[in-house]
């Protein structure tokens, strides 16, 4: 049973001086960011029981290919888009190494298989 001062009901709010609405909403928040998680590590899961085949057949080669990848042609992707931004270089790196990657990466390629097939 949840009890509520007869003060705080008359000022319409309830616990630390907030309002019913917002305490609803935070917990609402709680909750999508808990079943947000949880579908993230679902859809990396699946990723990874996709592309396992394939790392089987994985040479040095393309082991290599795609750690550039990961690393010096996407940072040098994104130093060429920001380049009208008058940006300082130091935050053309941090953007080229913190950016478009993990699951957005992902979603983006399985989205554009999706378009070819």
């Amino acid at each position: 049973m949840v009890s509520v001062d007869h003060d705080s009901v008359r000022r319409g709010t309830q616990g630390r001086g907030r309002p019913p609405a917002l305490i609803l909403i935070g917990g609402l928040a709680k909750i999508v960011n808990y079943w947000a998680h949880l579908l993230v590590y679902f859809v990396f899961y699946l990723f990874s029981m996709m592309a396992a085949p394939w790392l089987t057949a994985m040479t040095l080669t393309v082991g290599l290919y795609a750690l550039l990848s990961l690393t010096r042609r996407r940072m040098v992707a994104v130093a060429i888009s920001l380049m009208g931004m008058k940006l300082r270089p130091g935050s053309v790196v941090f953007m080229g190494w913190f950016g478009p990657r993990g699951l957005a990466s992902v979603v983006l390629g399985l989205i554009y298989l999706e378009h070819l097939i």
